[in-house]
């Protein structure tokens, strides 16, 4: 609520596992098509009653195009296109279950969103320096039984790459998310805008 952290009540609790499978496939040199799919556990504890749900979140398919290979001071920069796929649960939530039963993501559950975006990432010993940006176009969807738009959004990402020896490296992320209020019935729902930056480090 207005950019302030609250934490869940004493004693409650809400987290979640995903495995992800990423697929490459290189159409020419320059075009490849790429798959992502994502199986998700949720888990919540409110008030003492506890639930958990698994089952599949939104799938996505990308085209991603070299624009122009790294040389110099340039960096690698590349196209691409998005579009997500509806494949997780987004409406009939079953009360019993807290709403861990719904797997679609929150910027457009139940939407087939088309995005456009750009990546770039430069190699500068013994970094690689990483940054891109993807703006999406949610269409409308009912959402039990209510027509529902989900504004557009932006999500943006930087990360750094440091190598260390026998194949590890330490990395340090930063994502970004920008989406404003959205509609239901034609009317726009107050405070159901999305804003968040996650800074993250891992090995």
């Amino acid at each position: 609520s207005d950019g302030h952290y609250d934490s869940l009540p004493n004693g409650d609790k809400k987290y979640q596992y995903q495995e992800q499978l990423f697929m490459q496939y290189g159409l020419t040199d320059r075009l490849e098509l790429d798959a992502q799919m994502v199986y998700q556990e949720n888990y919540i504890k409110k008030s003492g009653v506890s639930a958990h749900s698994d089952g599949l979140g939104d799938s996505y398919l990308f085209l991603r195009y070299c624009l122009k290979e790294e040389s110099g001071w340039m960096p690698h920069v590349s196209g691409l296109f998005q579009l997500k796929a509806p494949t997780g649960k987004y409406q009939h939530a079953d009360p019993d279950k807290l709403g861990t039963d719904l797997m679609g993501a929150t910027s457009g559950g139940g939407s087939w969103d088309q995005g456009l975006g750009i990546i770039l990432t430069k190699y500068l010993k013994p970094f690689v320096l990483h940054t891109d940006a993807v703006y999406s176009f949610p269409q409308q969807v009912r959402v039990d039984g209510v027509k529902t738009r989900y504004a557009n959004y932006l999500n943006y990402n930087f990360g750094v790459e440091y190598f260390l020896l026998k194949g590890f490296n330490l990395m340090f992320e930063v994502n970004g998310f920008l989406q404003g209020d959205k509609k239901q019935g034609g009317e726009r729902t107050p405070a159901s805008d999305i804003n968040y930056l996650t800074i993250a480090p891992g090995i």
